[in-house]
């Protein structure tokens, strides 16, 4: 599991080009909450996949106590559904509305995909309540055997 080794490990900003689902602010990361977030894409299947459990997640633990967020840019899902941003925000809305009705989703810039080091997706990122980056990857299923999913229940339970 990556997790992050120092107790300096704060998470890049993230750039809210525009909100596409939820009332959140521009600033996803909380102090007094576990944020989880998914930089996904819509032509990425283990990232459509991943959206069910995601739901799951949220519904378990509750916005108060973990807020779940969906990361995606304009560019990454720029050849799965054409270049206009209404067709990619339509698109994602669709496919969110089927997988992940209650996740919040924010399109940012490729330089926040960058600044995170997104490299390949899905990657996850869980950052704690004292805003602290505390894992960061692609090697979770996010079951409460998992270790994410058990680093999420101990981080809540805090």
């Amino acid at each position: 599991m990556n997790r992050c080794s120092t107790a300096r490990c704060f998470p890049p900003t993230i750039t809210a080009v525009k909100m596409l689902r939820g009332d959140f602010s521009p600033d996803l990361i909380r102090p007094g909450r576990v944020g989880l977030i998914s930089f996904f894409f819509l032509g990425c299947y283990p990232c459509m996949q991943e959206l069910p459990h995601l739901e799951a997640l949220q519904k378990r633990y509750g916005e108060k106590k973990l807020l779940v967020t969906g990361v995606t840019s304009y560019k990454v899902n720029l050849y799965t559904t054409g270049s206009d941003h209404s067709e990619i925000d339509a698109a994602v809305e669709k496919a969110l509305l089927e997988g992940a009705p209650s996740i919040g989703v924010v399109i940012t810039s490729d330089e926040t995909l960058a600044s995170f080091g997104v490299k390949a997706f899905p990657v996850v990122a869980v950052v704690d309540k004292l805003g602290k980056l505390r894992y960061i990857g692609n090697d979770a299923n996010l079951e409460e055997d998992d270790p994410v999913g058990s680093l999420i229940r101990e981080l809540i339970e805090e």
